[in-house]
């Protein structure tokens, strides 16, 4: 409905559905995530210790982007290991927009995901993002059909100014 959610409490699923979850981060590491990607590692830290206390079957991965992709971490249960690849983020480079969340969404799709797993990708971006230029061969359609055909549910925290013509396309 377009309001912010201020709070959010993240429960272990007691309706009988399945108690996996595969999680893939796609974390944009441009210059212009400066001010915020302090708080996008607090947060995602914050996130994968309410994982473990609820006791959810989890596994996290993450793929971080600027013009291209930069890092792929594959999925771990441990969130010890997770926080370590979350506290070597830190932003660089880009100093323009667009940038390339398609190349990362896409790559994001290709992690081998469990059979019983809910798949969900969360995508934190501030930027709009190339299509089909000098920096990806791919379509918003592409990657759309990609993140349906695995049954990925994703999800994006970004600029509300992208949203309705970069992010909704693909959340929605």
């Amino acid at each position: 409905d377009g309001l912010r959610v201020n709070d959010y409490v993240l429960e272990k699923d007691t309706t009988g559905g399945s108690n996996q979850v595969d999680i893939v981060f796609v974390l944009d590491v441009t210059g212009s995530m400066g001010e915020e990607i302090g708080g996008v590692k607090n947060n995602i830290i914050e996130f994968a210790d309410s994982l473990s206390n609820q006791g959810v079957d989890f596994r996290l991965g993450m793929v971080t982007f600027l013009d291209a992709i930069e890092n792929v971490y594959d999925f771990t249960s441990n969130a010890v290991q997770f926080k370590n690849y979350i506290a070597q983020q830190y932003s660089h480079g880009g100093d323009d927009t667009p940038e390339n969340s398609l190349a990362a969404l896409m790559r994001a799709s290709e992690f081998n995901f469990r059979d019983e797993a809910n798949r969900v990708v969360i995508w934190i971006t501030d930027a709009d993002y190339h299509i089909l230029d000098w920096a990806t061969n791919l379509t918003v359609q592409q990657v759309i059909d990609a993140l349906l055909n695995k049954s990925i549910v994703t999800n994006c925290i970004g600029a509300t100014y992208y949203q309705t013509q970069f992010y909704d396309p693909i959340v929605n």
